[in-house]
């Protein structure tokens, strides 16, 4: 090669070239050499450029961009072979690139992409263009060079991207078709059999058994068996002493899966070498059946097909099923347990229920000018749901209450008792007129109200601090006299006041829900009730009531329904509760129905 030429030289060599010699362009980096120097203009570019002889497909000149991109020196990349710069895995050895070259010496340009590595090891991906050109006055190959590491990187990761989301669908069905089988019958062998038939069909095994630990623990029992083999018997009922079977023996004690290569020979399997050496099995894997963190049984995998292990991904998999399996086992446990205990629970619950009707008003309270109506339906035996009208005098204030406690159930009953309980004795206790000696004007219907839903949150608060329970409320103190009405709204349904004209006003919420937190504020406010005003309160079953097809009533409809005017509070409230009745249709109901209705007569 000739010497270097120097910084002015090359400069001048360089607008000689630009400007006289023919069969160079520089533009957007394509190079057309058929002049004697080509060294200036390749070393300005931003490719990787490669000569190489045609014959021997040796490297016979490169730029300063090769020399980056593969970190060799100058010195050490001339006269290199490439097979010293590739992978050496196929394609990409010393002959693929002179078969490329070649091509590209008699066929014309070639494009392709090759795995090479750098002077340190590291892989580098490239994207090599073949041509062929004359150069210093001889034929060669021009390779022009791109590294495309980071596109290959990317192109690796969205190819096991979406490798792994395939699997993930093929194992979620699998789980979904285990899932189906499970929900399908309560027959526990019935579905320790269909699922030994599935598993030995993907884990491509010889068999599947399913085994449970006796009460000594010193023993697995088949209890479910399938196998593929037209010879191997059924060995349902078939007693695996764990005696000199460490590899059960460690499933049971760490509650860890186990893949035991070579079964007829490994020591972990040393009481089942004979029964294994008949049926040639080459590869076992043992899972635990864990109930409630307590190993209850194992499900055992072999297969024959020599040099087959089970792989990490098959075991995940297998886990996965021995614990739907394990709740299938469980659930059919239950299940005897609960048929026999059915009937007590539901006389109990009938009992319960009969109690709780006692804590609602056997008849509502009559005032003269004034109508009151009430609804209850419970979506189950007992509910959480409550609603109470009660005098807290002699003459003229009456409390009203409408409450919906968190929850469902006999916990929500419970609680819906003591609600109800405290709330009359706290507002009895807290009426000055009841301790002897108080007149009419002790009456303090903001204090009352204060005082009994304060008093109340904190016991339930402090007291079943550990339940959660709470309740959203309603507590309204009503003149009879004025129809003038102080209330505490909390956390509940927002009651409606109606005019003959439509909605007059909607009684907002003026404090949180009723037993969350200890020493919470309870604001009160006033509204009135005047001659033909109804006063429509309702807890959420009413706008939550779901159709056959899963759609809601909505308050939205509710508010257009009571919208119209209604000669009573009785004919509003069967209104409503047609309506209900009518959009639920026959399905089950999800949540307590509760409407109280107060109308002042004209």
């Amino acid at each position: 090669m000739a010497a270097k030429p120097t910084r002015e030289e090359s400069g001048q060599r360089g607008k000689d070239l630009k400007n006289a010699a023919p069969g160079y362009s520089r533009e957007k980096n394509q190079l057309q050499p058929n002049g004697p120097d080509h060294r200036v203009i390749f070393d300005d570019l931003s490719d990787a450029i490669l000569i190489h002889d045609i014959e021997t497909g040796a490297v016979i000149d490169f730029n300063r961009k090769m020399c980056d991109m593969w970190g060799f020196l100058p010195g050490e990349l001339k006269g290199i072979s490439i097979g010293e710069i590739s992978s050496g895995a196929p394609p990409y050895t010393q002959d693929d690139a002179l078969t490329w070259i070649k091509k590209a010496a008699t066929e014309g340009p070639q494009v392709f992409e090759w795995q090479a590595k750098t002077k340190k090891g590291h892989p580098l991906w490239v994207e090599v263009n073949l041509k062929r050109a004359h150069i210093a006055g001889e034929n060669r190959i021009l390779a022009v060079v791109r590294d495309i590491t980071r596109r290959k990187k990317t192109e690796f990761e969205l190819t096991q991207a979406k490798q792994n989301a395939e699997l993930r669908v093929k194992e979620l069905s699998t789980i979904n078709r285990f899932a189906m089988a499970i929900g399908s019958t309560l027959n526990l062998q019935e579905i320790l059999q269909t699922i030994c038939k599935e598993m030995v069909g993907i884990f491509n095994a010889r068999n599947t058994g399913i085994g449970l630990l006796n009460r000594e623990r010193t023993l697995i029992e088949l209890v479910a068996f399938h196998t593929t083999s037209k010879v191997e018997r059924d060995s349902i009922g078939l007693q695996i002493p764990l005696a000199d079977n460490a590899s059960t023996h460690y499933v049971l004690e760490t509650g860890r899966p186990i893949v035991v290569p070579d079964a007829q020979n490994n020591p972990l399997t040393a009481s089942l070498h004979e029964i294994f050496k008949g049926r040639r099995t080459q590869c076992i894997m043992v899972i635990p059946l864990l109930a409630r963190g307590e190993v209850i049984g194992t499900i055992g995998m072999p297969t024959s097909e020599k040099g087959r292990i089970f792989t990490s991904a098959e075991v995940s998999l297998a886990q996965t099923i021995a614990s739907q399996i394990t709740s299938a086992i469980e659930n059919a446990r239950l299940y005897a347990k609960t048929e026999k205990a059915k009937d007590l629970a539901e006389r109990d619950l009938e009992i319960g229920r009969q109690i709780q009707a006692g804590f609602f008003p056997e008849e509502l309270p009559k005032f003269p000018n004034w109508e009151i109506v009430a609804h209850f339906k419970p979506a189950h035996q007992v509910a959480g749901d409550f609603y109470d009208v009660f005098l807290l005098d002699k003459t003229e204030n009456v409390g009203l209450v409408i409450a919906d406690v968190c929850d469902k159930g006999v916990g929500a009953a419970l609680f819906m008792a003591l609600f109800r309980s405290l709330i009359r004795a706290f507002a009895t206790q807290n009426y000055k007129g009841n301790s002897g000696g108080g007149k009419s004007s002790d009456f303090l219907p903001v204090e009352i109200l204060q005082q009994t839903i304060g008093q109340t949150n904190n016991y339930i608060a402090r007291t079943h601090s550990q339940t959660n329970m709470f309740a959203t409320l309603f507590f309204g103190i009503l003149n009879l006299r004025t129809g003038v009405l102080n209330y505490i709204n909390g956390g509940h349904e927002v009651p409606i006041i109606l005019s003959p004209k439509g909605i007059r006003t909607q009684l907002q919420t003026t404090g949180p829900a009723v037993g969350m937190f200890p020493d919470m504020v309870f604001n009160t406010r006033q509204a009135m009730l005047y001659p033909e005003d109804i006063l429509f309160t309702f807890t959420d079953g009413i706008i939550d009531a779901q159709s056959p097809t899963g759609n809601f009533y909505t308050k939205k409809r509710l508010i257009q329904l009571i919208s119209q005017p209604f000669p009573s509070a009785k004919a509003l409230l069967n209104c409503v509760r047609n309506e209900i009745r009518a959009h639920i249709s026959g399905s089950e109901r999800h949540d307590d129905v509760t409407l109280m209705v107060i109308r002042r007569k004209q």
